[in-house]
């Protein structure tokens, strides 16, 4: 009755209540309405049905404003990889969709704040739930995000390395070799160290340095050949590779 009459909307919400799916979804393509996406995609979602449920997600998610409620709705059912999913199909980093990447793509150019945030609560997702794949995302799109937002999730979760990295993105280079000096066992890495202390103007880290030499060498033989020397004052030289 609703396809004779063409209240596609309509017809979408009967079709998923029907567990009729791929019917469903394509109705919904038919409607071209936000509340139609979002109603279907939840039905979806709940029912299990990811596949189809992401590609009402990629409707919604280009409406900047949809993005929160999206992100709770998967996160408070627990469907982690599911949300990761979405957004980076969205942001065409799984090759998906093709055809509607390209008009999301145009879609973000016009609307650069939202391509940050879409980048951006991608880095999220990896900080919370997948951990060991968001080093490699921050050093390849650490340009694309709002870089304050992800330090204080990545500080809440302890990700030191992936601190340091940001705090250098930023040329934060005191925060950057704090970071590296206080958690040296997670964070140290000797070459980002050298780039990083030399550029350091606050000579309060240059003591901490000296201070926490030994246990740093403990974990890393970074700070023990002279083969480059940082000079303070006369009282202190700090020496690294």
């Amino acid at each position: 009755m609703f396809n004779n009459i063409s209240n596609f909307a309509r017809l979408a919400t009967t079709l998923v209540k029907l567990e009729q799916y791929s019917s469903a979804v394509e109705a919904a393509r038919k409607a071209n309405s936000i509340k139609t996406w979002k109603e279907v995609n939840l039905h979806l979602v709940d029912s299990k049905e990811f596949r189809l449920a992401q590609i009402c997600a990629l409707h919604i998610i280009i409406h900047g404003d949809e993005l929160d409620e999206l992100i709770r709705q998967y996160e408070q059912r627990g469907h982690f990889e599911e949300l990761i999913s979405v957004l980076e199909s969205g942001l065409g980093l799984d090759r998906a969709h093709t055809g509607l990447v390209i008009y999301f793509y145009f879609y973000l150019f016009v609307k650069t704040n939202f391509l940050i945030r879409m980048f951006t609560e991608l880095s999220i997702l990896y900080s919370n739930y997948k951990p060991e794949r968001l080093e490699e995302h921050l050093k390849l799109f650490h340009t694309r995000i709002n870089v304050p937002k992800v330090l204080r999730v990545c500080e809440k979760n302890q990700q030191w390395r992936e601190l340091a990295y940001l705090y250098k993105s930023e040329n934060e280079w005191g925060s950057a070799a704090t970071t590296m000096i206080d958690h040296h066992v997670e964070a140290w890495e000797h070459n980002q160290f050298r780039d990083v202390i030399t550029k350091v103007q606050n000579t309060d880290i240059y003591y901490k340095v000296k201070t926490k030499k030994h246990n740093i060498h403990t974990h890393t033989l970074s700070l023990t050949h002279p083969l480059s020397t940082v000079r303070l004052s006369n009282s202190i030289c700090i020496t690294t590779p």
